[in-house]
This record gives C-alpha cells, structure tokens and sequence, in this order.
C-alpha cells in the first residue's frame, strides 16, 4: 500500500504561491526597518541576533523568526500578529498594487500549476495571468492611450514611480513624459485587445526613446522582468513541441528578457552581443543599456532580501533551459 505524502505548511503555501519564501523573506527585511537603523540592516542576512537584541518584550520568538528568513516553515498567527502591517502585507498574495509586489504575483502567475491536473487549477492560473497582463497594461496606459488622464488609482503611472524602492517622482517626470511625443510605429505595436502586446511596445519604447529618469528605469525593468516570465508561461501553456511559438517573434523577445533579467553573469559574459560589444559601439551601446535594465532589477529585489540564487530555483526552465546566442543581434 503505497502511503499518500503529507505536506508540511509551508510546502502548502509553495505549491499554491511559489514566491512565499520570497515573501518571507520580505516580510523579515521589512520588520527590521522596525527595531534597526537602515545602516545597520542587511537584507542578504537573518540578523536575528541583533534584531531581538533590539526588540522590546518578545512580539514573537526568534526560532520563528529565524524559521520564516530560511523558508523553513510558514508563521502562525500568533507570530505575526507581532510584525507590523507593512511586513504582514508581504504576505498578501492577492497584492499586485507595486511593482515588487505585482512581480512576486507574476511569479505565482507564470510557476502556479505545474504540478496541477485539474481543469479548475489551470483556470485559475490563467486568471492569474490576466489579471497580471491587465495591471501592467493599465500601468502603462499613460504612454498606449493617447486621452490618458492621471487618476487616484495606485494603477497610475505617476503613483507607481513614486512607489519606487529606489528612487521617487522628480517634479519634472509629470511634464517629461507628457510631452513624449511617440512614433505611430511604436503606437501600432500596441493592441488594445491584447494585452501581451505591452511586452513588445515597451521594448520598442525603450530602444526608440530611451529611459533616463531612474524612476522610470526602475518601473520599467520591474514590469518587464514580470511580462517576460508571463509571456514565457503563455507560451508553455500555448504551445507545444510540434508547433511554434503562438507569440510569433514575441517568443523570441520574451527569452532575450529572460536572459538579460534572470541567466547567470556568465552566460552573459558568454553572449555574441558581449563579445562583440568588445569592438563595436554600437553593440557596446546595446549592452550597457541591457545592464541597466538588469541592475536596476536586481539592485530592487535585493532591497527586499531576494537574490540570483533565489530567482534560480524558482524560474528554472526544465526541458527548455538554453538562452539564445545571439542576444541582441538580430
């Protein structure tokens, strides 16, 4: 009689929401910001020790604590009745308001029912999906709608750079990107009835008119890191070994991304784009703005405790693990 396996909680929470060790570990970077001084905090390390050495009364118990930074089991009530709420909404799975946030619902998104069978779970992974595409396209609406008006929503653009981890809205971004004047080129990229057609006009947007604001590099970088993993899961989820990609050259574009955001330094070091960028200006150009792109995302991920190792166990490609040589060359 071969005996059904029973679960621990926390492997409960990362069958249903892989970024929960993610999130815990967010949600101990920020109650730190509680009892440490921000010199004093290292994302990258439990300091438990000097966290409860700073703690008045016992909120909650260090072995606990010391549980949720390894991943090793998912808080009781009781102990997270002693965090504060901006730690506690780490844990909101539901949450896709910042742009953190809305890349840790992506990753639930794109990773949720790999190991699922039912019809009713692989609706729910499309629902989450949709949801994911529709937020980042309202995000963006004030560079695809031509009568966008700036609104309370956290939705907006503005409320979204201003949410930054790294950098606020400059006085001057309001009237900057208003008066972008976009080419009708880069406009008909952009399909109101598809969604998905945001990743390929925010590409071009970038390559046509350039990111300097770093508010705006951070938005950028955040949400496309999230619509490369999501296009990645469309595209699985489309396709299959005996056809192409249903994203057309979007299949292409959406694994460039993947690259440059989540592959090792050196793979990289390894690209045809890197060796050539040794001699030529032009593709030296095209790298040091790909390297923006991938250290504004990173340096975001590691306010909150997330490193390349964590990403790595997470957005594993299984069979489908190679990058493409020639990032950047086409």
């Amino acid at each position: 009689m071969i005996r059904e396996r029973t679960y621990s909680n926390i492997e409960k929470k990362v069958l249903e929401h892989p970024s929960t060790r993610l999130r815990l570990r967010a949600a101990c970077n920020e109650q730190k910001k509680e009892h440490l001084d921000t010199k004093d905090i290292d994302t990258e390390k439990e300091q438990g020790a000097l966290l409860f050495s700073k703690i008045l009364g016992e909120p909650f118990k260090e072995k606990a604590y010391g549980n949720m930074w390894k991943g090793h089991s998912y808080p009781q009530n009781r102990t997270l009745s002693g965090f504060t709420n901006s730690a506690k909404q780490w844990l909101n799975c539901s949450n896709y308001t910042n742009p953190i946030m809305r890349h840790l619902f992506c990753i639930d998104a794109a990773c949720f029912g790999d190991i699922s069978k039912t019809k009713e779970d692989k609706n729910k992974r499309k629902d989450k999906l949709n949801k994911a595409f529709e937020a980042i396209n309202t995000v963006w609406e004030i560079l695809t709608c031509q009568n966008h008006t700036t609104s309370n929503s956290p939705f907006d653009y503005f409320n979204q750079v201003a949410d930054s981890e790294l950098t606020k809205a400059t006085n001057n971004l309001h009237t900057n990107i208003n008066s972008v004047s976009l080419p009708n080129e880069l406009h008909e990229l952009y399909k109101i009835n598809d969604p998905s057609s945001i990743f390929r006009f925010l590409s071009a947007y970038a390559d046509t008119c350039g990111i300097e604001d770093s508010g705006q590099l951070d938005l950028w970088s955040m949400d496309m890191a999230s619509l490369s993993i999501l296009s990645h899961a469309v595209s699985r989820i489309n396709s299959t070994k005996n056809t192409t990609s249903p994203l057309g050259n979007l299949g292409y574009d959406h694994r460039v991304y993947l690259m440059i955001f989540f592959a090792p330094d050196e793979v990289i070091y390894k690209s045809k784009l890197y060796q050539h960028s040794l001699q030529d200006e032009k593709y030296k150009t095209t790298f040091l703005a790909y390297t923006a792109f991938r250290n504004s995302y990173r340096s975001q991920l590691k306010k909150i405790g997330i490193t390349q190792k964590d990403l790595d166990s997470l957005l594993k490609e299984d069979e489908d693990n190679d990058y493409p040589a020639n990032i950047g060359l086409r």
